[in-house]
């Protein structure tokens, strides 16, 4: 769990798979952070959680989870 450590992007590619922390993604990621906040992704609780376990919990695929949280952060007008 929690084995894709928490990196910065790889110049123009981002890294971002399902063993990546919550807190990891909202760190390297910001825009992501409002796409968690409504999936009820709260930091002190789950943040340590790699994201195939928070999709998991949900109901959701990690493949999924993943390519929304993509979108949001590659997205120029996501919140930040």
């Amino acid at each position: 769990m929690g084995g894709g450590g928490c990196t910065e992007s790889n110049g123009h590619v981002m890294i971002l798979d399902e063993r990546l922390t919550a807190n990891c993604v909202t760190h390297l990621y910001p825009r992501t952070r409002t796409i968690l906040d409504a999936m009820g992704v709260h930091a002190q609780f789950e943040g340590s959680d790699c994201l195939d376990e928070i999709a998991w919990r949900r109901g959701l695929s990690a493949t999924s989870l993943v390519r929304t949280l993509l979108a949001a952060a590659s997205h120029p007008q996501a919140g930040r």
